[in-house]
């Protein structure tokens, strides 16, 4: 049982696109600890117009890089008889559209691409071969891309003024970067996760273009701020995609170890993203690509290992619709008393939640009304004054639920896996004056640590946690660890009043050195690599190490050990709630929220869309973007028993 796959060979290919080549990899890997001999995938390198055809002949078994709704095309007829996408990979995690340099934008009143393909004067500006039409460098031949963006234009009637340049994306991109660095205008398509919106960033470089009438089967607006998508809602002619598996209904039914395994995998956005940008800064031979992977498996070795588990413990797979529900309203007459932290970049994930428990007939308590730090939830989840919050990070929580706690309560589900990044920043000026690529830089050094002496006791100041949150507990015993209590002291307050004045500071010229986290838009403001670096932690709390892979410009004290690991953040709730709410246990279970979404949301709270009002409609706004995949978590959770 151990290796169920062996003897067994699978055939898998890969997409033509750099920006799916770990996830490749990662998945090689995990089927190849189950036994299972699998091909390379780099050695079968595909366009999606010419893979689903050959899986439909079964030429190969799988890949893991379909993008879906707009792969859906390709599983029509013959094809979608005989294969199937499975598992959750990334769920919303492909945004998709065009941008436009902001110079020519703003210069010519530009937030459509309706005022490129209405205007032949401003079409004309982004002329490159001399026909007198926009140039909109776009998709490979083959990819799904290409047609929704030749369909755009057909729909929107632009043949006369916007053509798409079809050729080696990569290509494109790198000519479109040469033009923006030229001062020409640009007219690109672009995806992520990927290093593209890394080199041209949104609202700085350039802006995302909306599209007044998109492709029916495209419709829904990304929850992009304005002044990255000025053209409001941001119709980007792509719905957010998820990125999922494709393999072979006879496959999948013959190896129900592989095909339990391809239904557990999920892989962070963030971490896809981050490997991106290692690639295109040079890390991009395969060696590079396999390592990637490698390294991905080993930061996340408990998780693999559960998927692996279970995975050798399937008994069979059945390609089959889910049931019709047993009722719609499994939740009718019960009330849950739910909680949220007190850190304002939480707040989205819990009204997303309390809306999707309601739908499901729970009547849910407004968890703004009982906002509270770990150290106070968790002790009064263990009395039973509440059933769950949404807002658990792990493990930076495991001690909250030592003893007692952790017997009536427990972490469910994998809202945000790795998503939550957390550190220590040093403005970029005082670091490269002085030296200082870790934080240990700081704390052995008495003259560095007084330059960040806010209050007068010649030690830094470290603006840090709030009481009760569990960095201020690991913050602390660092410092203590490190023999740090002469040099550093942790600030601890009102965490958003703490960055603020850091901010100030900053703007001011004076040192800084701040505790921040992500999802938030805390990076938003002190951009790292361009104001600040994060500091890396020379010997942190043996429960913390654990490199993030982020760039040298960004964390010059590689390996970036932060002092934290990257946290999963996940529902924690009672024992006797799940235990007697299976709809809502299996709901927990279900939900996902990309990364990227909470960051967005972050960015348009701390813009003054600040209000309970604001929060409630950024998260009814997610739910509706993400209808179809909501709906099937719904009807999960309705047909759990």
């Amino acid at each position: 049982m151990a290796l169920p796959g062996e003897g067994v060979s699978v055939s898998m290919a890969r997409a033509n696109w750099s920006t799916g080549y770990m996830q490749a990899a990662i998945y090689e890997a995990l089927l190849s600890e189950l036994g299972y001999e699998v091909s390379n995938p780099a050695e079968a390198e595909l366009a999606p117009a010419t893979f689903y055809p050959a899986l439909g002949e079964g030429e190969y078994d799988l890949w893991v890089n379909g993008w879906f709704p707009i792969h859906d095309t390709f599983l029509d007829g013959d094809v979608g008889q005989v294969a199937q996408p499975i598992g959750n990979e990334i769920t919303a995690g492909g945004l998709q559209g065009f941008i436009v340099d902001i110079a020519t934008a703003e210069a010519n009143g530009i937030t459509m691409l309706d005022d490129i393909g209405n205007n032949p004067e401003i079409a004309a500006l982004f002329d490159v071969d001399g026909n007198g039409k926009a140039d909109l460098m776009g998709c490979n031949d083959g990819w799904g891309c290409q047609v929704v963006i030749n369909d755009t234009i057909a729909r929107n009637g632009w043949e006369d003024t916007i053509e798409q340049v079809s050729a080696e994306h990569a290509a494109l991109f790198a000519d479109s970067v040469g033009r923006y660095q030229r001062g020409e205008p640009i007219l690109q398509y672009v995806w992520t996760p990927g290093a593209f919106t890394a080199q041209l960033v949104p609202g700085i470089d350039v802006i995302w273009v909306s599209v007044g009438d998109p492709m029916p089967d495209q419709i829904g607006a990304a929850a992009l701020p304005a002044e990255q998508c000025p053209g409001q809602p941001c119709e980007m002619g792509f719905v957010a995609a998820d990125i999922r598996v494709v393999a072979r209904n006879e496959f999948l039914s013959a190896n129900p170890a592989a095909a339990r395994l391809l239904e557990l995998v999920t892989i962070p956005v963030v971490d896809v993203a981050l490997q991106n940008l290692d690639y295109d800064a040079g890390a991009n031979t395969e060696d590079d690509v396999r390592a990637a992977a490698a390294d991905w498996i080993s930061a996340n070795r408990a998780t693999v290992d559960d998927w692996l588990n279970q995975a050798r413990n399937a008994s069979g797979f059945t390609p089959a619709p889910a049931p019709e529900p047993v009722s719609d309203t499994p939740g009718e007459g019960v009330s849950v008393s739910m909680a949220r932290a007190n850190w304002s970049t939480g707040y989205m994930q819990a009204a997303i939640y309390e809306a999707l428990l309601s739908e499901l007939g729970y009547e849910v308590s407004n968890p703004a009304e009982a906002e509270l730090a770990p150290a106070t939830f968790y002790p009064a989840l263990g009395e039973g004054e509440y059933d769950l919050w949404v807002n658990g990070w792990f493990p930076i929580h495991d001690t909250f639920l030592d003893g007692d706690v952790g017997q009536v309560a427990q972490p469910i589900g994998n809202e945000i896996t790795a998503g939550g990044l957390q550190g220590f920043i040093v403005d970029i000026a005082t670091a490269e004056a002085n030296g200082i690529t870790m934080l240990d830089d700081i704390g052995n050094n008495p003259e560095i640590a007084a330059l960040f002496d806010v209050d007068g006791n010649g030690k830094a100041d470290l603006m840090g946690c709030n009481d009760g949150w569990g960095c201020q507990v690991v913050i602390n015993d660092t410092i203590a660890r490190n023999g740090w209590e002469d040099t550093i002291e942790q600030v601890s307050a009102e965490h958003a009043a703490l960055f603020a004045d850091s901010v100030g500071r900053y703007q001011r010229g004076e040192p800084i050195l701040q505790y921040v986290w992500t999802p938030g838009a805390f990076t938003a403001q002190l951009v790292p690599g361009i104001d600040v670096i994060w500091v890396s932690v020379g010997d942190p709390m043996p429960d913390q190490i654990g490199a993030a892979a982020l760039p040298a410009e960004q964390c010059p004290g590689q390996p970036c050990e932060m002092g934290f690991v990257a946290a999963d953040i996940r529902v924690v709730a009672r024992n006797e709630f799940l235990s007697a709410n299976p709809a809502a246990a299996r709901l927990l279970e279900l939900v996902t929220i990309p990364v990227v979404d909470v960051a967005l949301q972050n960015l348009d709270y701390d813009a003054g869309a600040n209000t309970e009002d604001d929060v409630r409609a950024a998260a009814a706004d997610w739910i509706s973007a993400n209808r179809a995949t909501v709906d099937d978590w719904l009807n999960q959770a309705r047909n759990a028993s």
